[in-house]
Formats: structure tokens, sequence, C-alpha cells
């Protein structure tokens, strides 16, 4: 084996690193996002719980 197919092996390497830490970014961004939306909705719920509290504290 010579040092050429070596550094090709070594080169295919670093590609399947490469996508294996793709993967890895994509699902933390899917994860942020799920967060990000159950937060959103939260909020918008708690925003209607303060209008309300509001509203019959005026009435």
């Amino acid at each position: 084996m010579g040092p050429h197919e070596d550094g090709d092996v070594f080169g295919l390497r670093n590609m399947f690193n490469m996508e294996e830490d793709i993967i890895k970014i994509k699902i933390k961004i899917k994860i942020k996002i799920k967060i990000k939306n159950i937060c959103f909705k939260y909020f918008k719920y708690f925003i209607y719980f303060i209008y309300f509290i509001y509203f019959i504290y005026i009435c």
C-alpha cells in the first residue's frame, strides 16, 4: 500500500467525519427550532393570560 492510497483513505475518512458533523449540526438546529416554537407558544399563552387578568381587573 503506497502513501497515495493511504492519503486517499484518509481523505474519505475526513469526508465521512464532516458529514457526521453536518448531521449533528442539523439535529442541534432542529432542537433549537423546536425549543423556540415551544417557547413562542407558551409566550403567546402568557400574553393572553395577562390580557385576561387585565380585562378582569378593569371590569
